[in-house]
């Protein structure tokens, strides 16, 4: 009779341990859950996208949240307030935060070039910034960063900006029609709709930014946040490596994410679309130092910020894996 209880008694705890250690792992399994933001529905994020898609989050042990706000200027604000852990912001951002007294600080790159081209219809503008004198120039906001990059080039290239002149005219699409009605003489444009143009014949860049180092996607996050959270920036930055090394060996794998996130644009589009923003990629989530020194040389010359800020105290890679993921 002992000898059954005895048996009895084992088994009993074996399953109550065995009970115990599935909960335990269930609950060692739960993810973590990130809210981040990014500034507009855009191919600049292909290697987020590409994380979700492939779930490489999920594979280090996050639920990433991705709210799409209208423009860098609400997704810095959400920021600020704390509404999202993570801004996926232009590095412009951590400039204007710390001006303002927020300890912000980029961790990570996304895009490691500029993504705009100047483009006029073909044989009407000599290609170059010299030749922009007496022509209406479309920008898409005054203040935005196709507005400061075009001044500072301009000045660079010894142009007086009131030698130009330059027009709101809003996103891509509206700078198409634009450029189609006669409104202005060049314009800058970006993502799908650049691809299109120059697809279509007709167009020609006037000025290629794409081949300037501008880190325009960082992630973004408060120094205070990352006292109590590293592990979860160094996972989620692991994700995205993982996924910007991915894209850049698999032109496939690039074009399928893309179509995904554009279904409705045509196949060669989506091959263009998909091409250029792999060619923007940094190729280690890594902030290029080049291009954050150009950043920050221009928000001085716009009057955004008072003085130059050095790289080391905008930056900070050490969340970065060591090792290619």
């Amino acid at each position: 009779m002992i000898e059954i209880l005895t048996k009895r008694t084992l088994a009993a705890s074996a399953c109550i341990l065995l009970v115990l250690a599935a909960a335990g792992g269930a609950a060692q399994a739960a993810p973590v859950k990130l809210k981040t933001g990014i500034p507009a529905y855009y191919e600049g994020f292909l290697p987020v996208y590409t994380a979700l898609e492939k779930g490489y989050f999920k594979d280090v042990g996050l639920d990433v949240d991705i709210t799409t706000f209208k423009g860098g200027g609400a997704a810095g604000q959400a920021f600020i307030a704390g509404a999202i852990d993570l801004c996926l912001c232009s590095f412009d951002h951590v400039l204007k935060m710390q001006s303002r007294g927020l300890a912000a600080v980029a961790i990570g790159g996304i895009e490691e070039y500029n993504a705009y081209a100047l483009i006029a219809r073909k044989d009407s503008v000599p290609p170059g910034l010299a030749n922009l004198r007496g022509k209406k120039i479309g920008i898409t906001s005054p203040g935005s960063s196709t507005d400061i990059l075009m001044r500072y080039e301009m000045k660079r290239a010894g142009i007086d900006p009131k030698e130009v002149s330059l027009i709101s005219i809003g996103g891509a699409t509206a700078m198409k029609a634009a450029l189609e009605n006669g409104q202005i003489d060049a314009g800058m444009v970006i993502g799908g709709i650049l691809v299109d143009m120059l697809h279509e014949g007709g167009w020609e860049i006037i000025e290629d930014f794409r081949t300037h180092r501008y880190p325009l996607e960082v992630v973004i996050a408060r120094k205070e946040w990352l006292k109590d959270n590293a592990a979860i920036a160094k996972q989620f930055l692991t994700a995205l490596a993982r996924a910007q090394k991915l894209l850049q060996e698999d032109a496939e794998v690039a074009y399928q994410v893309t179509k995904t996130m554009f279904p409705k644009m045509a196949d060669p589009i989506v091959r263009g679309v998909s091409e250029a923003a792999v060619r923007r990629l940094s190729p280690d989530g890594s902030i290029d130092r080049e291009g954050a020194d150009a950043i920050v040389d221009q928000q001085v010359f716009a009057g955004a910020i008072p003085k130059s800020v050095p790289y080391e105290a905008l930056v900070d890679l050490s969340y970065l894996s060591k090792t290619t993921p």
